[in-house]
């Protein structure tokens, strides 16, 4: 119906009933028509509005249809999808993330990471040995995360021999549980080994802590035998981990490392990255080299008051069972004992070692007041107490460009934590929750 035709029954309706001029009488009617024509316009601009609608929807349908056509040249190259982030490795079982290695520089919050990672596995009621020589819970300055209200639900030691003895047990145990595994039977809980400062067992070690190591690494992941190794690299000089032993290790977080450590780890085809000190942050790269942040969060005084509620399992304990492997164990000698083989020289610091540990010494007050009363991080307490590589290297007349020179302090420091077992930058990794209330607990390093 078009606009003529409304126009018409209009006319038709406002038509005065009596002949002549238009009065007052003519007014019903008058209303009358205008209020048809309204009428006769809302239904004529709703059946339009309705057409429209339904022209745009199949128009839409027709440009979202499928069409068939040759695939494309570039999704034939690259089928791949983009790698997806792997799940987090703090939220999932040790059978699922298997062997971990952790490798950081001092003060990107190793202890703290181990510490997260093995509540999380007492929480799931796995059977947990933590074996440090720096063991955070016999020193007040280490407890940011206080794991005293749970030392009923897993085993520790801080004794060397007592270490080594259980990554031996470890290594029989796997033996023993084998026949189980291949006979399809319950083999036991699973059991995760949590190894602190792996340098300085291998100094003491040697060829046995490789050899245990390469044992539980192999064959451990079938019987639920797991390590956690944690160092400050994975060079094989310094901790034993050759290029098959580090692939075994299906969960690798890493910090600020080297660059030998990185490509090890990642491969050379990833620029090397940093993470904040303390930040709790690492990078963890995938079997094809991707690498994805991942935050590591430390468990509350709830969540260990919570956990520690919790009742401890019936089972035999490891150090127990270890102690005869302890007994037979003896730190290895140098090979002087045997005839016509020349005793290795005894590492002894230079002039330069001692040149840094004095500067370093001298402004330790310093740079620890500076991260626990002032919140900074321990870069930023370096650089104000000109104690970072490049202003050391500077003040020791080394070099005024940082390049050379200041890889050069660098490991400098490295070897009197490897070699001479110096800890030069002896700050507790706080974050910056923790920092306050805590320099009374703070004494510089002797």
């Amino acid at each position: 119906m078009d606009l003529l035709h409304l126009l018409l029954i209009f006319a038709q309706t406002a038509t005065p009933r009596t002949g002549g001029d238009f009065s007052f009488a003519d007014v019903p009617y008058l209303v009358g028509g205008v209020l048809v024509m309204l009428l006769l316009i809302g239904l004529s601009q709703s059946r339009w509005g309705q057409e429209e609608r339904d022209r745009q929807r199949a128009l839409q349908a027709r440009r979202t249809s499928p069409v068939v056509s040759a695939p494309d040249p570039a999704m034939q190259r690259n089928p791949d999808p983009a790698p997806e982030p792997p799940p987090h490795p703090q939220r999932i079982t040790a059978a699922e993330r298997r062997h971990t290695l952790v490798v950081g520089s001092e003060g990107d919050g190793k202890t703290q990471t181990q510490i997260a990672f093995l509540v999380g596995d007492i929480r799931r009621g796995e059977q947990v040995v933590w074996a440090s020589t720096n063991l955070a819970l016999f020193h007040s300055r280490d407890q940011q995360t206080d794991l005293r209200p749970l030392a009923h639900l897993f085993e520790y030691t801080s004794e060397r021999r007592e270490i080594m003895a259980v990554l031996q047990w470890a290594a029989a145990e796997i033996d023993r549980r084998m026949p189980m595994y291949k006979a399809d039977m319950s083999h036991g809980d699973p059991v995760i080994i949590y190894v602190d400062e792996l340098g300085g067992l291998y100094r003491d070690f040697g060829d046995v802590l490789v050899r245990a190591m390469r044992t539980i690494a192999e064959q451990g992941r079938k019987v639920d035998v797991f390590l956690f190794l944690v160092a400050h690299n994975t060079l094989k000089e310094s901790t034993g981990l050759d290029l098959a032993l580090k692939a075994l290790f299906k969960t690798r977080l890493l910090g600020n490392v080297d660059q030998a450590t990185w490509t090890a780890m990642v491969g050379p085809g990833i620029k090397l990255r940093g993470v904040p000190d303390g930040q709790g942050l690492w990078h963890q790269p995938d079997k094809r080299g991707n690498v994805f942040p991942v935050t590591v969060h430390r468990p509350s005084a709830q969540d260990i008051a919570r956990i520690a509620t919790t009742r401890p399992r019936n089972r035999p304990s490891i150090l127990d069972a270890a102690q005869p492997y302890r007994e037979e164990l003896a730190i290895e000698k140098p090979v002087a004992a045997k005839p016509g083989v020349p005793v290795p020289p005894v590492w002894a610091p230079s002039e330069l070692h001692l040149q840094v540990q004095e500067l370093v010494q001298a402004a330790l007050p310093e740079i620890i007041r500076l991260v626990t009363v002032e919140r900074l991080s321990l870069p930023k307490a370096q650089e104000l107490t000109q104690t970072s590589n490049r202003a050391l290297a500077r003040r020791l007349g080394l070099g005024s460009n940082g390049g050379v020179a200041a890889v050069r302090i660098g490991t400098t420091i490295k070897e009197w934590d490897i070699e001479g077992g110096v800890r030069l930058f002896d700050v507790p990794d706080f974050s910056a929750d923790d920092r306050e209330g805590q320099v009374e607990h703070l004494t510089p390093a002797a």
